[in-house]
């Protein structure tokens, strides 16, 4: 008898903590799904400038005067774009992590990691995605990754402060 009331007892805290684990997934993917669509209304021109110019870049073997002047003139273009106060970082890359090139450099002493791939939010096409983060300083984050299958930098991310973003989006 003791056994079956052991049973009956584990098989309820198990239901118990899969709903719990279901509501908190469903909460968060909600919250990112919103902040993901109004992150991409919001800020439309800057994530299209950066797309576009991921395609117009140099290929990276191209050392000429002009291949650089053009990859400078890119990256300052992007880096005036980006100077935001909610912008906390933005980078861009070959594939994700190859080429690195900062958009937005990070404060003096800071950096920043996301949060597992269950929480977070992609568009129908899934080339765009959005994460929790935070940075190494205890600041919340949204980090927002977008991928650019024609492009020389295929991958960027831009990490904005998830405060001032939750705020502008709920206004």
């Amino acid at each position: 008898m003791n056994m079956k009331r052991f049973l009956l007892g584990s098989a309820v805290l198990l239901s118990v903590f899969i709903s719990v684990l279901v509501v908190t997934v469903q909460r968060n993917k909600a919250e990112l799904d919103a902040n993901r669509k109004y992150i991409e209304t919001a800020y439309a021109a800057e994530i299209a400038l950066i797309e576009e110019r991921a395609k117009e870049l140099p290929d990276p073997d191209d050392r000429s005067d002009a291949a650089f002047e053009q990859r400078e003139m890119i990256t300052n273009e992007l880096q005036t774009a980006l100077d935001k106060s909610e912008v906390f970082s933005a980078s861009w890359s070959l594939d994700g992590h190859h080429g690195a090139k900062s958009l937005k450099p990070m404060g003096s002493g800071d950096g920043f990691t996301t949060y597992s791939s269950l929480f977070s939010s992609h568009d129908a096409t899934r080339r765009h995605h959005l994460y929790f983060g935070k940075t190494f300083k205890d600041r919340a984050l949204f980090v927002y990754e977008g991928w650019v299958p024609t492009g020389i930098n295929k991958s960027y991310r831009i990490a904005f402060d998830r405060d001032t973003i939750q705020s502008a989006a709920q206004h």
